[in-house]
Order: structure tokens, then sequence, then C-alpha cells
């Protein structure tokens, strides 16, 4: 699936060493990953999970040099797609004609020329949009947790979508089977 660096996002070379990763940006704009965040850590000393926390602004800047090693040394890993105030962004595209002839215009022609190359701005919006981790925990043979994101049947039987109507504790109960069964669990992921 393109979109993920598989020199970085690959899966670990021995076994996992955390149960649970915690990451990304837990703003007003990813709801579901604070919800399953905030359940995780509620109940990681009761459960008896081993949680790797790099959500927690403590780690900074360094924490994203270890992001990929670390994602692939997790079993489980929630996340959840932007649900909050995101309004949307701006895809820009630029098409530069390297030909000789283009050259030629260079000076002569504002459009043709080299001094105003194609650009084509889109609008997209960004509410309910997959999360990078979406494919990056996939390349990690790490399974995610998560909501389902918007038209994106592909994902489907690829993770384990949870719902957001249930309570603090069925959630808890999911990730849980999924951290204790490990032959299952690899199974899904590969």
């Amino acid at each position: 699936r393109p979109g993920v660096d598989a020199s970085l996002f690959a899966p670990a070379a021995g076994p996992k060493e955390f149960d649970i990763l915690l990451a990304g940006s837990e703003n007003d704009d990813y709801p579901v990953r604070r919800r399953l965040n905030a359940i995780v850590r509620d109940q990681a000393r009761r459960r008896g999970w081993n949680v790797l926390d790099m959500a927690n602004p403590a780690y900074g800047l360094d924490a994203q040099r270890e992001y990929a090693p670390s994602l692939a040394a997790a079993k489980v890993s929630p996340t959840g797609t932007p649900r909050g105030g995101t309004s949307g962004g701006k895809l820009i595209m630029q098409y530069v004609d390297c030909s000789t002839d283009r050259v030629g215009w260079h000076g002569k022609d504002v459009f043709y020329g080299y001094d105003l190359p194609e650009v084509v701005v889109r609008d997209f919006t960004l509410p309910g949009a997959p999360s990078p981790r979406y494919l990056e925990s996939m390349a990690c043979k790490t399974l995610l947790l998560g909501d389902l994101p918007d038209d994106e049947p592909w994902y489907r039987d690829k993770m384990v979508p949870l719902s957001m109507q249930d309570s603090d504790e069925q959630i808890a109960g999911v990730i849980d089977h999924w951290v204790s069964n490990d032959a299952e669990r690899e199974r899904l992921c590969a």
C-alpha cells in the first residue's frame, strides 16, 4: 500500500517488547485517540499491560525518531481518525516541465517559462481521514485498534475496529483480548 516508507516501518526482528504503544496527538481533533489512550492509561496497571506512552508531551521531538522501531516493538497500537474541529487542508501539486523547450521560454513567457510553474491547489477534508498510523502499524505488523476511517473499507479486515458506543470497560476488554492472544493477533497482522 503506498504511503509508508518500508525502510523505516517494518516488523521487529525479535519478539514484541511492549503490549501497547500510545503515540500521536491527543488534541481536540483526535477525540477517539484521546479516549482510547485514556482507557489504556487507566487500565494498564490492573490488567498488567506493558505500555510505552509516547503520546506524553514530555517525550518531545526525540520520540519521533524512536517512533518507527517503537511501533514495531508493540503488540497493539490504538489510534483514531481526526473527528474534531479539523476543517480540512490543501494539497498543493506543482508540475514542472524540464524539457529543453521549456528552458528556452524562461524569462520570455511568464506562464510557459519557469517563472510561473503550473501549480494546482485542491481542498480536502480531514475529518474521518485515516491517520498515517493506519498504514504504519500494518507495515510493522502491530495490530491497530481504533475507529474505521470513513469510506475506507480496505482497512476493515486489517485492524480491529472499536465502537465508541461501547463502555470503557468493554473497550479495555477488547484491547486485553488482542494483547493476550498472540497467535490470533499475529495471524491477523500477517
